[in-house]
C-alpha cells in the first residue's frame, strides 16, 4: 500500500515513496524461472535476456533479482545431482552454483558461453540450470521455499539451457563485391552463393547452429538436401553450409544492394550480415537499324566493290568488346560449299576473308569498342570495305558476303568470371561478279 501522502502531508520537497507491505510473495504450483517473459525450453540457447518468475505474485512492492536486491537466483551445472533433484522436501539452499560468479544473477548476460547438452562439453563446465534460492520482496518479506513443491527452476519440470552470443560466419562470398575494391561490378546472374557456419562457442562446444528458416533473403530454401550442401573443413569443426542464394524476385536491373542476414538459433538470434553491392544486367547490347544497309551491285565488271555498313550498339553498361567481321558463308572466298544463308557464326562454317596485303578484302575484322556503353558507326560514320573479285579474269559467279556484328558487355557471373551478355547482328549481301 502506498502511504506516501498520509505520512508526508505538508512536507515540502519529499520525493521518496513510502509503502506498507506485510505480504510475502506467493508461489503457485508449477512456478518457474523464465527469460524475458517466456518459458525456457529444454536445450534452448540464449544470447541475452533477464530472468523473471512465472507463477509467483506479490501484492505489495514486488521483488527484484541481482546485485543484492533481496530475491536471489543462482545458476549451476546440470550434471550436479542437487541441482536437478525435484524432491518436494529438498531445501533449495542445497542448490550448488557454478561458483561465486554465478550467485545472485540478473540474467543471461552474467553467463559464459556454453551449450545446453548434458555430458557433451569439451570444457569443465556442463550446461546450465537456474534456481531461486531466496525469495523476498523489496521490503524483506520472505517466502520460505522449503516444502512448497518442486524448486523454482528454469522450466517445469527443470530444463537445461545454453548461452550463445557468437553470430554465424559468412565466408566464401561470391561475388566479393566490396565497393572499395570494385566500385562497378556488373552481375549477369540470378543467384549468388556463400558459405555459412556457426562457430564454436567460447567453451569449445557447438553453438546453436545456423537458422535458415530466418535467413533473409534466402527464404527460398525449403529442402536442405536440395538447396545447400553441408560439409566440415578437414572433417572437423563446426558444420559449414554452401548456399546458392536466389536474388529476390522480381529484381529490377540496375544498381542494387542485397543485404544477406543469416541468424543462428539463439534467443534472440545472433545475426551475421553481408551486403552484396552490384549492378544487375542480364540484357544483351541492343543493335540499332542498319544505316546504311549494305547493298551489292547486282552485277559488276569491276575487279572490286565498295560496301558500306553502319548501325548503333547500346547497353546499360560498358560494351567491353564489339567487332565487325566480313566473311563468306562457305569454305573459301568463292563461297564453296555455302548454303548462302549467313546463319552460322564465325568459326563454324564461315570463311573470314583474307586481308593479308588486301588479297581478298582491305580489312576483315574491325574493333568497334570505345570504352563506353554506346557505339555509333551509322550514317556518315559507317564502316567502308573494299572487296576484291575472288574469281579472276574471265570467270564470274555470285558470292554471298556476311557482315557479322558482335557485341558483349562487361557482366560477370556469381563466381566473378566473365559472363557477358552478348548480341549479334548478321546481314548478307549477294554480289554477282561478271566474267
Amino acid at each position: 500500500l502506498n502511504v506516501t501522502a498520509e505520512f508526508t502531508h505538508g512536507v515540502v520537497g519529499f520525493d521518496e515513496t513510502i509503502y506498507l507491505d506485510f505480504l510475502a510473495p506467493i508461489v503457485a504450483a508449477g512456478a518457474e524461472i523464465e527469460v524475458d517473459g517466456a518459458p525456457v525450453a529444454g536445450g534452448e540457447y540464449f544470447s541475452t535476456g533477464d530472468f523473471n518468475l512465472a507463477g509467483v505474485t506479490d501484492l505489495g512492492v514486488g521483488f527484484t533479482f541481482g546485485a543484492g536486491a533481496g530475491s536471489r537466483i543462482d545458476v549451476g551445472e546440470c550434471d550436479v545431482a542437487d541441482n536437478i533433484d525435484d524432491d518436494p522436501d529438498l531445501t533449495t539452499s542445497e542448490f550448488v552454483p557454478v561458483d561465486e560468479d554465478y550467485e545472485d544473477l540478473v540474467g543471461i548476460d552474467d553467463h559464459d558461453e556454453d551449450d545446453p547438452v548434458a555430458d557433451a562439453d569439451t570444457n569443465a563446465l556442463d550446461c546450465y540450470i537456474a534456481e531461486v534460492v531466496h525469495l523476498q520482496d523489496d521490503l524483506a518479506n520472505v517466502t520460505d521455499l522449503e516444502g512448497v513443491g518442486d524448486a523454482i527452476n528454469t522450466g517445469e519440470p527443470p530444463t537445461f539451457y545454453g548461452v550463445d552470443r557468437t553470430a554465424p560466419d559468412i565466408t566464401a562470398i561470391e561475388p566479393d563485391t566490396d565497393p572499395a575494391d570494385d566500385p562497378v561490378f556488373v552481375l549477369n546472374d540470378v543467384s549468388l552463393f556463400f558459405d555459412a557456419e556457426d562457430p564454436l562457442l567460447e567453451s569449445g562446444d557447438p553453438g546453436s547452429d545456423v537458422n535458415f528458416s530466418g535467413c533473409n533473403p534466402c527464404t527460398f530454401i525449403t529442402a536442405i538436401d536440395q538447396d545447400m550442401t553441408s560439409y566440415r573443413v578437414d572433417g572437423i569443426g563446426p558444420i559449414k553450409y554452401r548456399i546458392d542464394l536466389l536474388l529476390p524476385a522480381p529484381m529490377p536491373e540496375g544498381p542494387a544492394t542485397v543485404t544477406l542476414t543469416v541468424p543462428d538459433n539463439a534467443v534472440p538470434p545472433n545475426d551475421a550480415t553481408h551486403d552484396y553491392t552490384f549492378i544487375l544486367d542480364t540484357t544483351a547490347p541492343v543493335m540499332g537499324a542498319l544505316d546504311p544497309a549494305p547493298v551489292g551491285s547486282g552485277g559488276t565488271d569491276a575487279n572490286a566493290i565498295v560496301i558500306s555498313i553502319g548501325t548503333t550498339i547500346d547497353d546499360a553498361n560498358e560494351i567491353e568488346d564489339a567487332t565487325l567481321t566480313v566473311a563468306v558463308d562457305g569454305t573459301d572466298a568463292l563461297g564453296t560449299g555455302t548454303d548462302n544463308d549467313c546463319t552460322t557464326v564465325p568459326g563454324g562454317g564461315f570463311y573470314v576473308l583474307d586481308d593479308t596485303g588486301g588479297a581478298e578484302i582491305d580489312r576483315n575484322v574491325i574493333s568497334l569498342e570505345n570504352g563506353t556503353n554506346a557505339i555509333d558507326f551509322s550514317g556518315a560514320n559507317a564502316q567502308v570495305f573494299t572487296i576484291n573479285d575472288p574469281f579472276g579474269v574471265g570467270v564470274g559467279g555470285t558470292v554471298t558476303y556476311c557482315f557479322v556484328i558482335d557485341a558483349e558487355d562487361i557482366a560477370r557471373d556469381k563466381a566473378d568470371v566473365d559472363a557477358p551478355n552478348v548480341s549479334q547482328l548478321v546481314t548478307r549481301v549477294d554480289v554477282t561478279w561478271n566474267p
